[in-house]
């Protein structure tokens, strides 16, 4: 199901051209969207970048703070240091 509502908000490029509204879509992009960094830990300007070769819209600083506030990264309290934490379901 998740697969399904991920591919609605990507262009041909694989790219997500929007977020969504609704809470649980919203969800299930930011949760493809996380699955899609690096593992380990980075920096907020690799993060910054991972995210946006993955989103062809230009608010990537949304993207990076809603995976935060959903649990899909987590952030060090200084916020120098990003951790993805989530796995996708096959």
């Amino acid at each position: 199901m998740n697969d399904e509502i991920v591919q609605h908000y990507l262009d041909n490029d694989g790219r997500l051209t929007l977020l969504p509204k609704k809470r649980s879509r919203r969800l299930a992009v930011l949760a493809w969207l996380a699955e899609q960094l690096p593992d380990g830990e980075l920096d907020e300007v690799s993060v910054n970048a991972a995210i946006q070769t993955h989103i062809s819209f230009p608010d990537y600083v949304t993207a990076r703070r809603d995976m935060v506030d959903a649990g899909y990264v987590t952030r060090t309290s200084n916020g120098r240091t990003y951790r993805r934490v989530i796995e996708l379901d096959e």
